[in-house]
């Protein structure tokens, strides 16, 4: 027995473990974080807080419990100023509700993050409404409610779409926009003044 194990297998080929699709703040890095074929996953914090922040932003745009949309944001905070990473309080088994705004829910969605990278909250709340809608709702302009109305009067889940149906003038018609939302969305630095706080990155106009 013994002798050399050679060279480490080569990964290139497999398929991902998992993928998340596109994030809506447009976080192409996000979409294959963790493809990661061998070795354990390690999701830093601020990478827990983007999911947070995403689970709360759609539970705001579905009108859910204003308690429990407050309730994941304030979490989002405990967890974007905490010095220590998430996934070591986790590996030592630490009681995660001992931490502030972290109850018991939180700290079931953290400690899923940290071993699968994977939210069961977010994957239910991305098959109610398109993930996308996130984007929208951090135009200026716009916000939860508007963007779901998008969504539900014109079928409306991306900025391009948006811009398209705003250059055919049919966001005016909609009860509660008018011709200065639809201008709005029609400026150029729009789309580059999404406000992407979390560690988004603003979608940059098209020329």
């Amino acid at each position: 027995m013994g002798g050399s194990l050679g060279a480490p297998p080569d990964y290139t080929g497999l398929p991902h473990l998992f993928t998340i699709e596109r994030h809506p703040n447009g976080w192409d890095w996000f979409e294959n974080l963790y493809s990661r074929a061998a070795g354990p996953i390690h999701m830093e914090n601020v990478e827990i807080a983007a999911v947070l922040k995403e689970v709360a932003d759609l539970l705001e745009i579905q009108d859910a419990n204003p308690f429990r949309v407050r309730a994941y944001r304030n979490a989002v905070r405990t967890v974007q100023t905490l010095a220590i990473p998430l996934r070591k309080l986790v590996e030592d088994g630490a009681d995660l509700t001992e931490l502030p705004a972290i109850g018991k829910e939180m700290a079931r969605h953290i400690e899923e993050l940290v071993q699968t990278g994977q939210a069961t909250v977010l994957q239910e709340l991305t098959e109610q409404v398109p993930a996308s809608l996130v984007q929208l709702m951090r135009l200026p302009g716009l916000g939860p409610k508007k963007a779901r109305k998008l969504w539900d009067e014109l079928g409306i889940e991306t900025i391009e779409e948006l811009e398209k149906m705003a250059r055919a003038g049919l966001i005016a018609t909609l009860p509660g926009f008018g011709q200065k939302t639809e201008q709005t969305i029609l400026v150029p630095p729009a789309r580059r003044a999404i406000r992407a706080t979390g560690g988004g990155r603003a979608t940059e106009a098209a020329a």
